[in-house]
Formats: structure tokens, C-alpha cells, sequence
């Protein structure tokens, strides 16, 4: 995805009838989901190297990427798995907002619908408008300080002006 590389680390897996279904975390970015690796060899998918084309597997992926507390960006994809490098090659099938976390996502089996969450919208905006009023906050507060301690001609720092709230 995105023509970089992810270093998956799976949790647990499940035996399927005709392959493994595993969980996974991605904690550097704080991402988690399941992928689907079909135990039976395929046509490479088109973005998978020329090397590869004997020993490709069907692959199936969707994660989160828990942003705001509870709600999720969403992603979902579908490629080929290459055993000769250990590499997926896929390409993005879905993009969109989840109402989910936690113990939910190993359950979650996926769906064939665009997903959205409009909790994701307005929880974001709400943390935005309290991070800007934060910051204004700061802002007058040094502005303050800088203002009572200018009459005494005190000389004041850069450090010492700058008030983390």
C-alpha cells in the first residue's frame, strides 16, 4: 500500500477451511486489523513482481487506525501475498470512518459497503475547537506574563515566557 513497506506484527490467527485468518497490531502507528491469507496458490495480482508468479496467495486485509479514542479511520484491500519475499502486493479497495476499537475489530468480519461514521467527524471537529482554544489560552497567558513583569524591566526568556497548559 502505498508503495512502502508495514511491519505487521500478528497477534493471533485462526485455521480456516481454506486458510488462516489472522489479527494484527502495527503499534509505531497504532493500527490493528485482520487479514485473510488463502492457503491455495493464485494468479499474482497486477502489482505483484514477475518472481512471484509461482508462489502467490490470495490476500485480503482491512485495519484501523484508532485516531480519535473510539472511532477509526478505516482501510481495506486486496492483493496477492508473495512467499518468496514475504510481501503483499495489493492496492486499496476502501477507504472510510469506523465506530469501532478494541476486542470489536478481531470480531469484525468486514462488509461490502462504504464505511462512515459521522461520530468520527464531529468528535474530530470537537477536539480541534478544544486544541485551538488551548492554545489561545497559552497564548494570552504568556502575553500576561510578559505585560506584569515588563514595568520591573526584568529580562525575560524565551523558556520562561512559554506556559504549557
Amino acid at each position: 500500500m502505498a508503495a512502502s513497506r508495514w511491519n505487521l506484527s500478528p497477534t493471533h490467527y485462526y485455521r480456516l477451511e481454506n486458510g488462516l485468518l489472522c489479527h494484527y497490531v502495527m503499534p509505531q502507528y497504532n493500527v490493528h486489523g485482520n487479514y485473510f491469507l488463502d492457503e491455495h496458490k493464485a494468479t499474482p495480482y497486477r502489482t505483484t513482481p514477475d518472481n512471484c508468479a509461482t508462489d502467490s496467495y490470495p490476500f485480503e486485509y482491512y485495519f484501523y487506525h484508532g485516531s480519535i479514542g473510539y472511532y477509526s479511520f478505516y482501510i481495506e484491500g486486496k492483493g496477492t501475498y508473495c512467499a518468496l519475499d514475504n510481501t503483499a502486493y495489493d492496492v486499496v479497495r476502501g477507504v472510510g470512518t469506523y465506530d469501532i476499537n478494541g476486542a470489536s475489530v478481531a470480531n469484525n468480519k468486514g462488509d461490502t459497503f462504504y464505511r462512515k461514521s459521522f461520530w468520527y467527524g464531529f468528535t474530530g471537529l470537537m477536539w480541534i475547537a478544544y486544541r485551538l482554544w488551548m492554545i489561545r489560552r497559552s497564548f494570552v497567558s504568556c502575553k500576561r506574563f510578559i505585560r506584569r513583569c515588563d514595568p520591573t524591566a526584568d529580562r525575560i526568556s524565551f523558556q520562561d515566557a512559554m506556559v504549557f497548559v
